[in-house]
């Protein structure tokens, strides 16, 4: 049996997880109680995996977000990829590109705001050569406490797929209804806790639903440097045939802020 060590920069982390992942949804929100400063804003994650034992292999995850906020406008853009070295064979895992802009355009009673984005991803682990996504929508805040907040968004979403050739289930287009539910909490000034849960049922058919539940604390250690710890539920009821349709996962890293 391989031992396995997750490192991430500084920070030791363990992850636990069926041997496939599954559901088909990427979280690009980061909730908050307090929106981020306006201007142009950076933000750094990495990760840094290394297994040893039946398989050697390397795995470096990152991620790089840019976000600009003007008055009631904010344009954010997310790039991730997931590198692997095993057996001295150079690979990548999993590439995302996400752009989503964001228009407060009501204040009073319960601030709402209209959503916009699209997104591109391509992931060997569940069975995905390209897909393509977008959507447009409402989100309201429904709560909003000086150390509380909580939003709630709806958006139609079409749907582009290609799988691995070797997967002969059913791709190609689909539209889905993208609804999730985002909860920030700030009890300290360097403790936090976000959560976010997504639901998106395919519009063709009951019997196909996505569902993502991300929850995040962050540990601020330095006004650039932070800890996470993460934890995630995956699942889909109609997955790739070569795919389970649970994934859950434990992990810890660093962010870097500029």
């Amino acid at each position: 049996m391989s031992r396995r060590l997750l490192v991430s920069l500084l920070a030791l982390g363990a992850l636990a997880a069926p041997a496939q992942a599954q559901a088909q949804i990427v979280n690009v929100l980061s909730p908050r109680v307090k929106p981020p400063p306006p201007g142009f804003n950076l933000g750094l994650g990495q990760s840094f995996e290394l297994k040893y034992g039946n398989t050697d292999s390397i795995e470096i995850e990152g991620s790089l977000t840019a976000r600009y906020i003007h008055d009631t406008h904010t344009l954010t853009a997310v790039a991730a990829a997931d590198i692997v070295w095993i057996d001295e064979a150079y690979d990548t895992d999993q590439q995302l590109g996400h752009l989503r802009y964001l228009w407060r355009f009501h204040e009073e009673v319960v601030p709402l705001s209209l959503l916009t984005f699209v997104q591109a991803e391509a992931d060997r682990f569940r069975a995905i050569d390209l897909r393509l996504v977008a959507g447009l929508g409402v989100e309201a805040r429904v709560v909003q406490h000086e150390y509380l907040a909580v939003d709630v968004a709806a958006a139609l979403m079409p749907e582009w797929e290609e799988l691995h050739t070797d997967v002969d289930d059913d791709a190609g287009y689909t539209t889905r209804l993208s609804c999730y539910l985002t909860l920030a909490t700030e009890a300290t000034p360097w403790l936090t806790f976000a959560s976010t849960t997504f639901v998106q049922p395919a519009l063709h058919g009951r019997s196909d639903v996505r569902l993502l539940s991300e929850n995040l604390l962050r540990i601020k250690v330095t006004r650039y440097f932070g800890l996470t710890v993460g934890l995630k539920v995956e699942h889909d009821t109609h997955p790739p045939r070569t795919v389970e349709p649970t994934d859950v996962t434990l992990e810890q890293g660093v962010t870097l802020k500029f």
